[in-house]
């Protein structure tokens, strides 16, 4: 009797081992997927926001702080801007 108890707790052991595990590498792939998405959705707040600027009466106050900004942010904008400015909005 005492072998098989011996086994059932050989047995048991991983099982809990794995309970443990599971759940923790489960709620670390979810925290890594709602970064992600804070991520896009803040990115893409921010591109909404100077879409905005660029198509709403602002374009002055981007050309004078645009030199403030890296150069490949400055060409997104600069791209956006004359979209807007072919398509014909004020």
């Amino acid at each position: 009797m005492n072998q098989w108890g011996e086994r059932l707790k050989v047995a048991a052991n991983p099982t809990a081992m794995a309970g443990i595990v599971f759940p923790a590498v489960e709620i670390h792939q979810n925290t890594q997927a709602i970064r992600a998405q804070t991520r896009d959705a803040v990115t893409t707040k921010q591109m909404e926001y100077y879409r905005w600027v660029a198509t709403r009466g602002w374009r002055e106050l981007w050309a004078l702080v645009r030199l403030a900004f890296a150069p490949d942010f400055r060409d997104d904008i600069d791209r956006i801007v004359a979209e807007v400015q072919s398509e014909g909005e004020p």
